[in-house]
């Protein structure tokens, strides 16, 4: 699944949930979020911004809804929370945020490989599941 430059630009950012240090993400998950609208509002072309739940606090026991109040517990959170705000700033006629949770496929690391992996299945008894294979998210 790919775009032409004429179709859209949809960017990409640091996802490291635990490990995500703080200046890092935000350079990328803010800042190039920020340039990404930027370059789309110049060339006239919509963008494709995908975030994730992690923008919310976890403490729900429903699915989130766009309007929920947001509030990130980690660094990447609020990192990917900032760069949702710098595009809504910078380019709100035609830029879309997609808020994704447990992406998963076969190729690179995913959630469900580590779950797999660790053989962590309790950590799947006690959680909501919004799962989304990487091909029917961005169709």
């Amino acid at each position: 699944f790919f775009f032409q430059a004429e179709d859209g630009i949809r960017d990409i950012g640091v996802t490291g949930v635990q490990t995500c240090a703080l200046p890092i993400s935000l350079r990328v998950n803010r800042d190039g979020a920020r340039n990404m609208a930027i370059a789309a509002k110049e060339l006239g072309i919509p963008l494709i911004h995908i975030s994730t739940d992690y923008v919310f606090s976890g403490n729900n026991n429903s699915p989130w809804k766009i309007d929920d109040e947001t509030k990130p517990t980690s660094n990447y959170g609020l990192s990917k929370l900032q760069g949702e705000l710098e595009i809504k700033r910078a380019y709100p006629e035609n830029s879309y945020i997609l808020r994704t949770a447990w992406l998963y496929g076969p190729y690179g690391k995913n959630f469900a490989k580590t779950i797999l992996r660790k053989n962590c299945t309790r950590a799947l008894s006690n959680n909501l599941l919004t799962k989304n294979f990487n091909h029917h998210s961005f169709q």
